[in-house]
């Protein structure tokens, strides 16, 4: 009984609650009810994913070919996936990329960190297996980190971070940019079935609306100005001289006469034809809403080119409980020409603190012969989970552990000429010969003692048996034959490889002594590249 009852109090609330809609409906107009929807709009931010998040994101190629496309050797199967990990208040994020390419699974790790971007060198290991023709060298040669600093990547995380802090303020202008612009529509052009508010356009009230809203924006330029001008607040330093050059602008084109006119737009007609716009949403908080888009494009009859543009978009459900599918489609032909035909299309599914989904990219093109340009469709999925407990190292670089990646073409176009099988040094952009030829032991290029002295202007200085001081600077390296260990400024370290006493002379290995004097190496082409610094 007392089941039964509470059923019945729940469609009670249920059947109030949606006439309390239908009563709404009845005493205002489909245009203001489209308006009170906007000032209710949730446009889906959700700030915990710009704090801590966690998630996938994967692509096979399903297809992959054209004449275009034959210097890619990309087969159908080969797949992407990527797992990553995203703190955007600590300035971190760690992508772990697997590469399934002909039956082999290729792995690297991406961090970004601070104004760093950092790889691993499995993905020089994985490109010199997949573009056997390159530039790379010699891969036992580099450390285990490759890097290069960049000024923008700390411009992402304060870009991040303020997106985060300025999505209220933004919201609140997008409604109100949205308002603007309905407000310059008709009310006629909407109408209201059963709890669906209907926008639907051909292509003369299509052309009237963008003249009135034109129009309005000439009209209450101000306005307008401030809405745009408060969407980027966050982002630019001076808003009241973007609110001024606006208005300027828009004053300039209507007195010089370039503000477009009524028939200048009807001309458009020419080039964009509305075979089909419709907007609908439930006035019921959570009903469905679609965008269907249907847009005809040529440039009849001056070339021929035509074409076509779809849009279409369903959703359902609140911002912690959505579904949807999105989809743009694109043909074109080019008479005497290329054709062409694209997709792109996702469904999604948002919950609480994840979202997850499915998406496809195909794009096709054919001569006027029939023969393929390309031909190719990725279909992939992803998902992402808020989580503000996450946590995560990125890389610690040292000297020994990682190269800045801007060396590994050396800095410059400069190489030296070497009897073949030898390899070149070049300090500072010029080559230095050695006076006994340089080996490699367990991967490290060992070279004479003698060139640190001479070409990394370092003093070294032998004590019997087996020491050798080497000093640069304030940096002070002590060495023993034989050994890998060493200390530099008085610290114990080791090395992974030993200095060799060959013929009388003693050999080091030249990438770690001259990183630890402070230098720049890079081995690359059977050539090192030294840059002091």
């Amino acid at each position: 009984m007392r089941r039964k009852t509470l059923v019945i109090f729940v469609l009670a609330i249920m059947m109030c609650f949606c006439f309390s809609f239908i009563t709404l409906a009845a005493t205002m107009s489909p245009k203001d009810l489209t308006l009170k929807s906007i000032d209710n709009l949730n446009l889906g931010y959700n700030k915990n994913f710009y704090n801590k998040s966690s998630g996938t994101v994967s692509f096979q190629v399903d297809r992959f070919k054209g004449s275009s496309l034959d210097g890619i050797k990309i087969l159908p199967g080969t797949s992407l996936n990527c797992a990553y990990q995203l703190d955007i208040p600590g300035k971190k994020s760690a992508f772990d990329v697997k590469l399934g390419y002909n039956n082999k699974i290729y792995q690297g790790q991406v961090y970004l960190t601070q104004d760093k971007l950092i790889l691993t060198k499995s993905f020089l290991e994985t490109l010199d297996e997949l573009i056997p023709d390159n530039e790379l060298g010699d891969l036992s040669q580099y450390p285990e980190y490759l890097y290069v600093n960049d000024a923008e990547i700390t411009d992402l995380w304060m870009g991040l971070l303020n997106y985060s802090s300025a999505q209220k303020n933004t919201t609140e202008e997008t409604k109100a940019l949205l308002r603007f612009f309905v407000e310059a529509i008709p009310a006629d052009y909407f109408k209201l079935e059963g709890a669906t508010v209907i926008l639907e356009l051909d292509q003369t009230s299509f052309e009237e609306i963008i003249y009135l809203i034109l129009e309005k924006v000439k009209n209450e330029k101000v306005r307008f100005a401030d809405i745009l001008v408060n969407l980027a607040a966050n982002y630019n330093d001076n808003p009241q001289q973007i609110k001024s050059e606006i208005i300027e602008g828009i004053n300039d084109a209507v007195n010089n006469g370039t503000w477009p006119t009524k028939e200048q737009i009807r001309a458009m007609g020419a080039f964009i034809q509305v075979k089909q716009f419709k907007y609908q949403y439930s006035i019921i908080p959570g009903g469905q809403r679609k965008f269907d888009v249907s847009l005809g494009l040529g440039l009849q009859p001056v070339t021929g080119f035509t074409g076509q543009l779809d849009i279409k978009s369903v959703s359902t459900g609140q911002v912690d409980n959505c579904t949807g599918i999105d989809s743009v489609a694109l043909n074109f032909n080019v008479p005497d020409g290329i054709s062409f035909n694209g997709k792109y299309s996702d469904d999604f599914t948002s919950k609480d603190d994840t979202i997850s989904g499915n998406r496809i990219i195909s794009g096709a093109a054919k001569e006027k012969d029939g023969s393929v340009d390309f031909d190719f469709e990725l279909t992939g999925n992803f998902n992402a989970q808020a989580d503000n407990t996450l946590s995560f190292a990125v890389p610690t670089l040292t000297a020994q552990n990682s190269m800045d990646m801007s060396l590994i073409n050396g800095g410059t176009n400069k190489t030296a000429v070497v009897p073949e099988g030898q390899t070149a040094i070049i300090v500072n952009n010029t080559p230095v010969d050695t006076d006994v030829k340089p080996f490699i032991q367990n991967g490290r290029l060992m070279v004479p003692i003698r060139f640190v002295g001479e070409a990394l202007n370092g003093e070294v200085s032998w004590i019997e048996p087996n020491v050798i001081h080497i000093t640069r600077g304030d940096k002070v390296i002590s060495m023993f034959v034989g050994k890998t260990s060493y200390t530099i400024d008085g610290r114990s370290a080791k090395m992974d490889t030993v200095l060799v006493l060959k013929d009388g002379r003693v050999f080091v290995p030249v990438r770690f002594v001259a990183e630890a004097l402070n230098c720049n190496v890079n081995y690359t082409n059977n050539k090192v590249y030294i840059n002091t610094k």
